[in-house]
Protein backbone atom coordinates (compact mmCIF):
# COMPACT_ATOMS: atom_id res chain seq x y z
CA UNK A 1 0.00 0.00 0.00
CA UNK A 2 0.98 3.28 -0.66
CA UNK A 3 2.27 4.84 2.90
CA UNK A 4 0.04 7.00 4.57
CA UNK A 5 0.03 6.01 7.83
CA UNK A 6 2.40 7.07 10.09
CA UNK A 7 3.24 9.80 11.21
CA UNK A 8 6.62 8.52 10.64
CA UNK A 9 5.32 7.79 7.18
CA UNK A 10 3.96 10.46 6.81
CA UNK A 11 2.17 9.12 3.75
CA UNK A 12 -0.26 6.55 3.17
CA UNK A 13 0.08 2.69 4.57
CA UNK A 14 -0.34 -0.95 5.34
CA UNK A 15 3.36 -2.96 5.77
CA UNK A 16 5.09 -6.78 6.39
CA UNK A 17 8.53 -9.93 5.25
CA UNK A 18 9.56 -13.49 6.41
CA UNK A 19 11.90 -16.54 5.42
CA UNK A 20 11.03 -20.66 5.17
CA UNK A 21 9.88 -23.12 3.05
CA UNK A 22 7.17 -25.72 3.28
CA UNK A 23 3.91 -25.23 4.76
CA UNK A 24 3.32 -25.02 7.96
CA UNK A 25 0.49 -27.36 10.23
CA UNK A 26 -2.03 -25.26 11.74
CA UNK A 27 -4.20 -26.85 14.64
CA UNK A 28 -7.41 -25.64 16.37
CA UNK A 29 -6.17 -27.81 19.52
CA UNK A 30 -6.60 -25.28 22.35
CA UNK A 31 -3.81 -26.66 24.31
CA UNK A 32 -1.67 -25.95 21.27
CA UNK A 33 -3.22 -22.49 20.40
CA UNK A 34 -2.60 -21.38 24.43
CA UNK A 35 1.12 -22.83 23.72
CA UNK A 36 3.86 -20.14 24.21
CA UNK A 37 7.28 -20.18 23.63
CA UNK A 38 9.74 -20.08 26.80
CA UNK A 39 10.65 -16.49 25.93
CA UNK A 40 6.65 -15.36 25.89
CA UNK A 41 6.07 -16.80 29.37
CA UNK A 42 8.90 -15.13 30.94
CA UNK A 43 8.65 -11.93 29.23
CA UNK A 44 6.60 -9.15 31.51
CA UNK A 45 2.86 -8.53 30.99
CA UNK A 46 1.74 -4.83 30.59
CA UNK A 47 -1.92 -4.48 32.44
CA UNK A 48 -3.79 -2.84 30.11
CA UNK A 49 -7.88 -3.20 29.42
CA UNK A 50 -10.09 -5.99 30.13
CA UNK A 51 -10.85 -7.91 26.89
CA UNK A 52 -14.37 -6.64 24.68
CA UNK A 53 -16.61 -9.44 23.01
CA UNK A 54 -14.57 -10.22 20.10
CA UNK A 55 -15.32 -13.13 17.41
CA UNK A 56 -17.06 -16.25 19.26
CA UNK A 57 -17.54 -19.73 18.81
CA UNK A 58 -21.12 -19.51 18.12
CA UNK A 59 -19.37 -16.98 14.81
CA UNK A 60 -17.04 -19.57 14.09
CA UNK A 61 -19.44 -22.45 14.05
CA UNK A 62 -21.69 -20.72 11.77
CA UNK A 63 -18.63 -19.91 9.61
CA UNK A 64 -18.02 -23.59 9.25
CA UNK A 65 -21.01 -24.65 7.62
CA UNK A 66 -21.27 -22.29 5.17
CA UNK A 67 -17.69 -22.73 3.72
CA UNK A 68 -18.47 -26.54 4.10
CA UNK A 69 -21.12 -25.67 1.43
CA UNK A 70 -18.19 -23.91 -0.91
CA UNK A 71 -17.23 -24.85 -4.63
CA UNK A 72 -13.15 -24.28 -5.18
CA UNK A 73 -14.00 -20.77 -6.51
CA UNK A 74 -15.62 -19.58 -3.75
CA UNK A 75 -13.04 -20.98 -1.11
CA UNK A 76 -10.18 -19.20 -3.23
CA UNK A 77 -12.79 -15.91 -2.95
CA UNK A 78 -13.10 -15.82 0.32
CA UNK A 79 -9.49 -15.43 1.17
CA UNK A 80 -8.82 -12.33 -1.05
CA UNK A 81 -9.73 -8.89 -0.14
CA UNK A 82 -9.49 -6.59 -3.58
CA UNK A 83 -8.41 -2.89 -4.60
CA UNK A 84 -10.47 -0.96 -7.62
CA UNK A 85 -9.29 1.61 -9.50
CA UNK A 86 -11.59 4.56 -10.21
CA UNK A 87 -14.57 6.21 -8.86
CA UNK A 88 -16.78 3.67 -9.57
CA UNK A 89 -17.54 1.25 -6.42
CA UNK A 90 -19.54 -1.04 -9.47
CA UNK A 91 -16.62 -2.50 -10.78
CA UNK A 92 -15.43 -3.39 -6.70
CA UNK A 93 -18.79 -5.16 -6.82
CA UNK A 94 -19.05 -6.84 -9.80
CA UNK A 95 -16.15 -8.31 -9.09
CA UNK A 96 -16.99 -9.48 -5.69
CA UNK A 97 -19.50 -11.11 -7.13
CA UNK A 98 -17.92 -12.95 -10.10
CA UNK A 99 -15.02 -13.83 -8.01
CA UNK A 100 -16.96 -14.93 -4.52
CA UNK A 101 -14.54 -11.57 -3.05
CA UNK A 102 -14.30 -11.31 0.84
CA UNK A 103 -14.48 -7.72 -0.08
CA UNK A 104 -12.73 -5.14 -1.20
CA UNK A 105 -10.69 -1.52 0.43
CA UNK A 106 -11.18 1.37 -0.19
CA UNK A 107 -8.52 3.95 -0.86
CA UNK A 108 -8.28 7.68 -1.75
CA UNK A 109 -8.11 7.11 -5.29
CA UNK A 110 -11.58 5.52 -5.10
CA UNK A 111 -12.73 8.77 -3.65
CA UNK A 112 -13.70 12.16 -5.42
CA UNK A 113 -11.87 15.14 -4.36
CA UNK A 114 -12.97 16.75 -1.26
CA UNK A 115 -15.64 13.66 -0.74
CA UNK A 116 -18.09 13.60 2.02
CA UNK A 117 -19.52 11.28 4.50
CA UNK A 118 -22.51 10.74 2.41
CA UNK A 119 -20.10 9.78 -0.66
CA UNK A 120 -18.37 7.36 1.64
CA UNK A 121 -21.78 5.82 2.65
CA UNK A 122 -22.57 5.67 -0.97
CA UNK A 123 -19.56 3.61 -1.97
CA UNK A 124 -19.38 1.31 0.62
CA UNK A 125 -22.86 0.43 -0.48
CA UNK A 126 -22.26 0.08 -3.73
CA UNK A 127 -19.94 -2.02 -2.81
CA UNK A 128 -21.62 -4.29 -0.77
CA UNK A 129 -24.30 -5.38 -3.96
CA UNK A 130 -21.56 -7.79 -4.60
CA UNK A 131 -22.37 -10.10 -1.91
CA UNK A 132 -25.93 -9.04 -1.53
CA UNK A 133 -27.12 -12.93 -2.45
CA UNK A 134 -24.58 -15.15 -0.45
CA UNK A 135 -24.95 -16.28 3.38
CA UNK A 136 -21.78 -14.13 4.75
CA UNK A 137 -21.75 -10.13 4.19
CA UNK A 138 -18.81 -8.48 1.80
CA UNK A 139 -16.04 -7.39 4.28
CA UNK A 140 -15.39 -3.15 3.35
CA UNK A 141 -12.21 -2.49 4.56
CA UNK A 142 -10.13 0.97 4.64
CA UNK A 143 -6.43 1.92 5.90
CA UNK A 144 -7.34 4.83 8.62
CA UNK A 145 -5.13 5.05 11.19
CA UNK A 146 -4.84 8.75 11.61
CA UNK A 147 -2.66 11.37 11.31
CA UNK A 148 -0.79 10.58 8.11
CA UNK A 149 -2.44 7.71 7.82
CA UNK A 150 -6.05 8.71 6.55
CA UNK A 151 -7.18 7.27 3.90
CA UNK A 152 -10.54 8.93 3.49
CA UNK A 153 -9.42 12.10 5.18
CA UNK A 154 -11.90 14.65 3.60
CA UNK A 155 -15.36 12.67 4.56
CA UNK A 156 -14.03 11.56 8.80
CA UNK A 157 -13.35 13.23 12.09
CA UNK A 158 -9.58 14.62 11.75
CA UNK A 159 -7.89 11.73 14.12
CA UNK A 160 -3.96 11.53 15.35
CA UNK A 161 -1.98 9.04 14.77
CA UNK A 162 -1.48 6.79 17.51
CA UNK A 163 1.62 7.93 19.16
CA UNK A 164 -0.97 10.41 20.99
CA UNK A 165 -1.99 7.92 22.06
CA UNK A 166 1.23 6.45 23.89
CA UNK A 167 1.59 9.89 25.09
CA UNK A 168 -1.62 9.46 27.10
CA UNK A 169 -1.50 8.13 30.67
CA UNK A 170 -5.45 7.46 31.26
CA UNK A 171 -5.68 4.72 28.60
CA UNK A 172 -9.28 4.82 28.85
CA UNK A 173 -9.01 7.75 26.83
CA UNK A 174 -7.04 5.90 24.03
CA UNK A 175 -10.60 3.84 24.27
CA UNK A 176 -12.57 6.49 24.26
CA UNK A 177 -11.38 8.18 21.10
CA UNK A 178 -11.10 4.63 18.79
CA UNK A 179 -14.34 3.82 19.62
CA UNK A 180 -15.94 7.19 18.09
CA UNK A 181 -13.87 6.67 15.30
CA UNK A 182 -14.63 3.37 14.62
CA UNK A 183 -18.10 4.38 14.88
CA UNK A 184 -17.87 7.11 12.81
CA UNK A 185 -16.39 4.37 10.17
CA UNK A 186 -18.77 1.81 11.25
CA UNK A 187 -22.07 3.87 10.26
CA UNK A 188 -19.92 5.07 7.07
CA UNK A 189 -20.23 1.25 5.55
CA UNK A 190 -17.14 -0.17 7.08
CA UNK A 191 -16.34 -3.81 8.71
CA UNK A 192 -12.38 -3.44 9.14
CA UNK A 193 -9.92 -0.51 10.41
CA UNK A 194 -6.15 -1.39 9.30
CA UNK A 195 -5.67 -0.18 12.72
CA UNK A 196 -4.09 0.43 15.29
CA UNK A 197 -0.08 -0.43 14.46
CA UNK A 198 1.63 -2.49 17.06
CA UNK A 199 5.34 -1.53 15.85
CA UNK A 200 7.97 -0.59 18.71
CA UNK A 201 9.43 2.61 16.90
CA UNK A 202 12.76 3.47 17.01
CA UNK A 203 12.40 7.00 16.48
CA UNK A 204 13.60 9.28 13.99
CA UNK A 205 15.50 6.84 12.17
CA UNK A 206 12.01 5.03 11.28
CA UNK A 207 11.01 6.28 8.03
CA UNK A 208 7.95 3.81 7.34
CA UNK A 209 5.99 3.67 11.13
CA UNK A 210 7.63 6.47 13.12
CA UNK A 211 4.99 8.10 14.84
CA UNK A 212 2.65 5.91 13.55
CA UNK A 213 3.72 3.88 16.65
CA UNK A 214 2.33 4.52 20.19
CA UNK A 215 6.40 4.47 21.44
CA UNK A 216 9.32 3.01 21.98
CA UNK A 217 9.05 0.92 24.72
CA UNK A 218 6.90 -2.54 24.29
CA UNK A 219 5.11 -2.87 27.27
CA UNK A 220 3.83 1.42 26.94
CA UNK A 221 3.03 0.34 23.20
CA UNK A 222 0.97 -2.63 24.41
CA UNK A 223 -1.53 -0.96 26.60
CA UNK A 224 -2.26 1.64 24.30
CA UNK A 225 -2.38 -0.99 21.68
CA UNK A 226 -4.87 -3.25 23.50
CA UNK A 227 -7.14 -0.02 24.72
CA UNK A 228 -7.17 1.49 20.79
CA UNK A 229 -7.93 -2.38 20.08
CA UNK A 230 -10.90 -2.48 22.54
CA UNK A 231 -12.21 0.55 21.69
CA UNK A 232 -13.27 -0.20 17.68
CA UNK A 233 -14.35 -3.63 19.02
CA UNK A 234 -16.96 -2.00 21.68
CA UNK A 235 -17.86 0.30 17.91
CA UNK A 236 -18.31 -3.08 16.07
CA UNK A 237 -16.08 -2.47 13.70
CA UNK A 238 -12.82 -4.94 12.91
CA UNK A 239 -9.13 -3.81 13.83
CA UNK A 240 -6.03 -4.88 12.77
CA UNK A 241 -2.60 -4.99 14.92
CA UNK A 242 -0.17 -4.25 12.68
CA UNK A 243 3.03 -5.28 11.58
CA UNK A 244 3.85 -8.29 12.73
CA UNK A 245 6.82 -9.11 13.34
CA UNK A 246 7.72 -6.06 14.12
CA UNK A 247 8.20 -3.02 11.76
CA UNK A 248 9.50 -0.19 13.68
CA UNK A 249 13.01 -0.81 14.07
CA UNK A 250 13.75 -1.29 10.39
CA UNK A 251 15.18 1.81 8.25
CA UNK A 252 13.74 1.14 4.70
CA UNK A 253 10.28 1.77 3.82
CA UNK A 254 8.75 -1.54 2.80
CA UNK A 255 6.53 0.80 0.28
CA UNK A 256 9.23 1.17 -1.97
CA UNK A 257 11.46 -2.10 -0.89
CA UNK A 258 12.03 -5.31 1.18
CA UNK A 259 13.52 -4.36 4.67
CA UNK A 260 15.81 -6.70 6.27
CA UNK A 261 14.96 -7.27 10.31
CA UNK A 262 18.95 -7.61 11.96
CA UNK A 263 16.95 -9.68 14.54
CA UNK A 264 15.52 -13.60 14.02
CA UNK A 265 12.20 -14.12 15.17
CA UNK A 266 13.38 -15.66 18.38
CA UNK A 267 14.91 -12.24 19.46
CA UNK A 268 11.79 -10.37 17.86
CA UNK A 269 9.62 -12.65 20.62
CA UNK A 270 11.20 -10.83 23.37
CA UNK A 271 10.31 -7.37 22.40
CA UNK A 272 9.04 -6.68 19.06
CA UNK A 273 5.92 -9.16 19.49
CA UNK A 274 4.77 -8.12 23.23
CA UNK A 275 1.75 -5.88 21.84
CA UNK A 276 0.51 -8.46 19.29
CA UNK A 277 0.79 -10.35 22.37
CA UNK A 278 -1.52 -7.78 23.99
CA UNK A 279 -3.68 -7.29 21.10
CA UNK A 280 -4.08 -10.98 21.24
CA UNK A 281 -5.27 -11.34 24.92
CA UNK A 282 -7.98 -8.87 24.50
CA UNK A 283 -9.54 -10.23 21.03
CA UNK A 284 -7.99 -8.39 18.06
CA UNK A 285 -9.83 -10.22 15.28
CA UNK A 286 -7.03 -8.97 12.48
CA UNK A 287 -3.48 -9.24 12.76
CA UNK A 288 -1.80 -7.65 9.72
CA UNK A 289 1.69 -9.47 8.80
CA UNK A 290 4.52 -7.43 7.17
CA UNK A 291 6.67 -6.96 4.06
CA UNK A 292 9.95 -7.88 6.28
CA UNK A 293 12.53 -10.31 5.53
CA UNK A 294 14.27 -12.17 8.64
CA UNK A 295 17.94 -13.25 8.78
CA UNK A 296 18.98 -16.33 6.66
CA UNK A 297 15.84 -15.24 4.61
CA UNK A 298 16.84 -11.97 3.18
CA UNK A 299 14.61 -12.51 -0.05
CA UNK A 300 11.00 -13.75 1.31
CA UNK A 301 8.60 -11.07 2.98
CA UNK A 302 7.10 -11.92 6.27
CA UNK A 303 3.91 -12.19 4.65
CA UNK A 304 5.02 -15.05 2.62
CA UNK A 305 7.09 -16.89 5.11
CA UNK A 306 5.42 -19.82 7.10
CA UNK A 307 8.04 -19.55 10.24
CA UNK A 308 6.53 -16.14 10.96
CA UNK A 309 2.68 -17.44 10.78
CA UNK A 310 3.97 -20.23 12.86
CA UNK A 311 5.66 -17.87 15.64
CA UNK A 312 2.06 -16.08 15.54
CA UNK A 313 -0.45 -19.01 16.02
CA UNK A 314 2.20 -20.19 18.88
CA UNK A 315 4.29 -17.86 20.67
CA UNK A 316 1.39 -14.55 20.00
CA UNK A 317 -1.28 -16.96 20.27
CA UNK A 318 -3.64 -15.54 18.15
CA UNK A 319 -6.24 -17.74 16.59
CA UNK A 320 -8.14 -14.96 14.03
CA UNK A 321 -7.55 -12.94 10.98
CA UNK A 322 -4.11 -13.36 9.76
CA UNK A 323 -4.13 -10.85 6.65
CA UNK A 324 -0.65 -9.82 4.73
CA UNK A 325 0.12 -6.72 3.83
CA UNK A 326 -1.21 -4.73 0.86
CA UNK A 327 0.55 -7.37 -1.94
CA UNK A 328 1.02 -4.31 -4.66
CA UNK A 329 3.91 -2.78 -2.49
CA UNK A 330 7.16 -2.49 -3.24
CA UNK A 331 8.65 -5.13 -1.24
CA UNK A 332 6.89 -7.43 -3.11
CA UNK A 333 7.97 -8.85 -6.29
CA UNK A 334 6.62 -12.46 -6.17
CA UNK A 335 4.24 -12.97 -9.02
CA UNK A 336 1.73 -15.22 -7.36
CA UNK A 337 2.50 -13.84 -4.00
CA UNK A 338 -1.44 -14.65 -2.77
CA UNK A 339 -1.14 -17.95 -3.59
CA UNK A 340 2.46 -18.14 -1.74
CA UNK A 341 0.90 -16.46 1.62
CA UNK A 342 -1.97 -18.52 2.05
CA UNK A 343 0.07 -21.70 1.62
CA UNK A 344 2.04 -20.07 3.97
CA UNK A 345 -0.99 -19.52 6.77
CA UNK A 346 -2.09 -16.45 5.56
CA UNK A 347 -6.04 -16.26 5.84
CA UNK A 348 -6.59 -13.23 3.86
CA UNK A 349 -4.75 -11.58 0.86
CA UNK A 350 -4.89 -7.73 0.57
CA UNK A 351 -4.75 -6.41 -2.72
CA UNK A 352 -2.73 -8.81 -5.28
CA UNK A 353 -1.98 -6.49 -8.39
CA UNK A 354 -4.05 -8.96 -10.62
CA UNK A 355 -7.18 -10.20 -8.53
CA UNK A 356 -7.87 -12.61 -11.38
CA UNK A 357 -4.52 -14.07 -11.78
CA UNK A 358 -4.43 -14.80 -7.68
CA UNK A 359 -7.70 -16.48 -8.43
CA UNK A 360 -7.13 -18.33 -10.34
CA UNK A 361 -3.77 -19.50 -9.24
CA UNK A 362 -5.55 -20.09 -5.92
CA UNK A 363 -8.66 -22.68 -7.21
CA UNK A 364 -5.65 -24.46 -9.91
CA UNK A 365 -3.90 -25.01 -6.39
CA UNK A 366 -6.28 -26.26 -4.45
CA UNK A 367 -7.37 -28.81 -7.17
CA UNK A 368 -3.97 -29.85 -8.08
CA UNK A 369 -3.55 -30.40 -4.73
CA UNK A 370 -0.35 -27.89 -4.33
CA UNK A 371 -2.46 -26.02 -1.85
CA UNK A 372 -3.71 -28.34 0.73
CA UNK A 373 -7.71 -28.19 0.91
CA UNK A 374 -7.65 -28.03 4.79
CA UNK A 375 -5.16 -24.80 4.80
CA UNK A 376 -7.90 -23.11 2.72
CA UNK A 377 -10.75 -24.01 4.71
CA UNK A 378 -9.02 -23.18 7.75
CA UNK A 379 -8.58 -19.70 6.32
CA UNK A 380 -11.90 -19.52 4.83
CA UNK A 381 -13.49 -20.41 8.02
CA UNK A 382 -11.39 -17.59 9.94
CA UNK A 383 -12.63 -14.75 7.43
CA UNK A 384 -15.95 -15.85 7.18
CA UNK A 385 -16.41 -15.78 11.27
CA UNK A 386 -15.24 -12.37 10.99
CA UNK A 387 -17.48 -11.33 8.79
CA UNK A 388 -20.48 -12.74 10.80
CA UNK A 389 -19.07 -11.51 14.02
CA UNK A 390 -19.05 -7.53 12.18
CA UNK A 391 -23.35 -8.26 11.52
CA UNK A 392 -23.47 -9.49 14.82
CA UNK A 393 -21.58 -6.84 16.68
CA UNK A 394 -21.83 -3.72 14.09
CA UNK A 395 -25.87 -3.97 15.10
CA UNK A 396 -25.61 -3.90 18.92
CA UNK A 397 -22.97 -1.28 18.80
CA UNK A 398 -25.37 1.16 17.31
CA UNK A 399 -25.66 4.51 19.31
CA UNK A 400 -22.92 3.30 22.09
CA UNK A 401 -20.23 6.07 21.09
CA UNK A 402 -19.09 8.53 23.18
CA UNK A 403 -19.80 12.43 21.46
CA UNK A 404 -16.74 12.74 18.51
CA UNK A 405 -16.01 16.51 20.07
CA UNK A 406 -15.44 15.07 23.69
CA UNK A 407 -14.02 12.02 23.15
CA UNK A 408 -11.06 14.15 20.74
CA UNK A 409 -10.84 17.00 23.10
CA UNK A 410 -10.02 14.33 25.91
CA UNK A 411 -7.64 12.98 23.18
CA UNK A 412 -5.73 16.17 22.87
CA UNK A 413 -5.66 17.41 25.65
CA UNK A 414 -4.28 14.53 27.80
CA UNK A 415 -1.86 13.60 25.01
CA UNK A 416 -0.11 17.14 24.99
CA UNK A 417 3.18 16.50 26.04
CA UNK A 418 6.34 18.98 27.49
CA UNK A 419 8.99 18.61 25.85
CA UNK A 420 11.45 20.98 27.67
CA UNK A 421 9.45 23.40 30.01
CA UNK A 422 6.61 23.60 32.56
CA UNK A 423 4.28 21.22 33.08
CA UNK A 424 1.85 23.95 33.60
CA UNK A 425 2.84 27.60 32.74
CA UNK A 426 3.87 30.48 35.10
CA UNK A 427 3.14 32.82 33.56
CA UNK A 428 0.07 32.59 30.85
CA UNK A 429 0.09 34.27 27.42
CA UNK A 430 -2.04 37.52 26.99
CA UNK A 431 -0.93 38.37 23.52
CA UNK A 432 1.12 36.05 21.07
CA UNK A 433 2.79 35.92 17.34
CA UNK A 434 2.14 32.47 15.28
CA UNK A 435 4.36 31.66 12.49
CA UNK A 436 5.26 28.28 11.06
CA UNK A 437 5.97 25.65 8.41
CA UNK A 438 2.74 24.45 8.52
CA UNK A 439 0.13 27.79 7.35
CA UNK A 440 -3.04 25.41 7.77
CA UNK A 441 -1.62 24.43 11.94
CA UNK A 442 -0.68 28.05 11.97
CA UNK A 443 -4.27 29.56 10.96
CA UNK A 444 -5.82 26.56 13.36
CA UNK A 445 -3.88 27.91 16.40
CA UNK A 446 -4.08 31.69 15.60
CA UNK A 447 -8.14 30.84 15.95
CA UNK A 448 -7.20 28.88 18.84
CA UNK A 449 -5.82 31.45 20.87
CA UNK A 450 -8.28 33.65 19.90
CA UNK A 451 -11.25 31.37 21.47
CA UNK A 452 -9.07 31.08 24.43
CA UNK A 453 -8.62 35.02 24.78
CA UNK A 454 -5.25 35.40 23.26
CA UNK A 455 -4.71 37.95 21.20
CA UNK A 456 -2.73 37.29 18.03
CA UNK A 457 0.05 39.52 16.06
CA UNK A 458 2.06 41.15 18.61
CA UNK A 459 3.91 39.56 21.47
CA UNK A 460 6.20 36.33 22.31
CA UNK A 461 6.75 33.96 18.99
CA UNK A 462 4.87 31.03 18.91
CA UNK A 463 6.35 28.31 16.32
CA UNK A 464 4.06 25.63 15.04
CA UNK A 465 4.87 22.70 12.67
CA UNK A 466 7.07 20.15 11.79
CA UNK A 467 10.83 22.43 12.55
CA UNK A 468 11.08 24.94 14.70
CA UNK A 469 11.33 28.98 13.71
CA UNK A 470 14.65 30.46 15.08
CA UNK A 471 14.24 32.69 17.87
CA UNK A 472 11.10 31.27 19.04
CA UNK A 473 9.70 31.57 22.77
CA UNK A 474 7.54 29.23 22.23
CA UNK A 475 7.64 25.95 19.58
CA UNK A 476 4.78 23.48 19.26
CA UNK A 477 5.93 20.45 17.54
CA UNK A 478 3.39 18.69 15.18
CA UNK A 479 4.72 15.55 14.47
CA UNK A 480 7.25 13.51 16.40
CA UNK A 481 8.93 14.86 19.53
CA UNK A 482 12.54 14.16 18.48
CA UNK A 483 11.72 17.00 15.31
CA UNK A 484 11.46 19.83 17.94
CA UNK A 485 13.83 18.63 20.70
CA UNK A 486 16.85 20.70 19.77
CA UNK A 487 15.34 23.70 19.86
CA UNK A 488 16.59 26.35 22.66
CA UNK A 489 12.96 28.12 23.29
CA UNK A 490 11.90 28.48 27.00
CA UNK A 491 9.14 25.96 26.13
CA UNK A 492 8.66 23.18 23.52
CA UNK A 493 5.74 21.07 23.29
CA UNK A 494 4.27 17.89 21.40
CA UNK A 495 0.83 17.18 19.91
CA UNK A 496 1.45 14.68 17.33
CA UNK A 497 -0.86 16.13 14.98
CA UNK A 498 -2.09 19.55 14.15
CA UNK A 499 -5.62 19.41 13.57
CA UNK A 500 -8.23 21.81 15.62
CA UNK A 501 -8.21 19.44 18.32
CA UNK A 502 -4.47 19.36 19.47
CA UNK A 503 -3.86 23.29 18.48
CA UNK A 504 -7.16 23.85 20.80
CA UNK A 505 -4.96 22.18 23.62
CA UNK A 506 -1.97 24.09 22.72
CA UNK A 507 -4.03 27.21 23.32
CA UNK A 508 -5.52 26.04 26.33
CA UNK A 509 -2.30 24.97 28.61
CA UNK A 510 -0.25 28.56 27.16
CA UNK A 511 -3.20 30.65 28.12
CA UNK A 512 -3.01 28.83 31.82
CA UNK A 513 -5.91 27.14 31.62
CA UNK A 514 -4.79 23.26 30.83
CA UNK A 515 -1.91 21.37 32.85
CA UNK A 516 0.47 18.97 30.91
CA UNK A 517 -0.40 15.54 32.45
CA UNK A 518 1.02 13.53 29.10
CA UNK A 519 4.61 11.32 29.00
CA UNK A 520 6.57 12.11 26.04
CA UNK A 521 6.60 7.88 24.49
CA UNK A 522 9.92 8.00 23.10
CA UNK A 523 13.50 9.08 24.19
CA UNK A 524 14.48 12.73 22.85
CA UNK A 525 17.52 15.06 23.47
CA UNK A 526 17.35 16.39 27.08
CA UNK A 527 15.09 15.56 29.83
CA UNK A 528 11.43 16.20 30.18
CA UNK A 529 9.38 16.90 32.74
CA UNK A 530 7.17 14.13 34.54
CA UNK A 531 4.18 15.89 34.37
CA UNK A 532 0.90 13.74 35.42
CA UNK A 533 2.22 11.98 38.79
Amino acid sequence: MRRLITAGVCALLLTGCGGSQGTPTHTSDPAQKAEKSETASSAPQPQGPAPVEGISKEDTAEAKKIVEQMSDEELAGSVLMMTYHGTDPKVAADTIKRLHLSGGIVMTYNLGENATLKDLKATTSAIKEGGKDRDWPVLTSVDQEGGPVARVRSATMPFPPLMAGGAVRNKDTVTNATHAQGAELRDAGFSIDFAPVADVTVGAKDPAINVRSAGDKPGSVSDTVAAAVNGYSKAGIGSAAKHFPGHGSLTVDSHESLPVSKKSLKKLSKTEFEPFRKAAEVGVPLVMVGHIALPGNEKLPADLNPEVYEALRKDVGFEHVAVTDALNMGAITQKDAALTAIKAGADLALMPNDIEHAHASIVKAVKSGELPRKRLTEAATRVVSLSLWHKRSAETAKGSAPKTEDALSAYAEESLSVVSGECKVAKPLKQARVVGDDQVAVKRLTEAFKNNGVSVGNGPTVSVGQKPADGAKYVVGIGGPWNVDRSKADTVIATYSGNEYAMDAVAKYMAGTLEAKAQVPVKVRGKSPQCGK
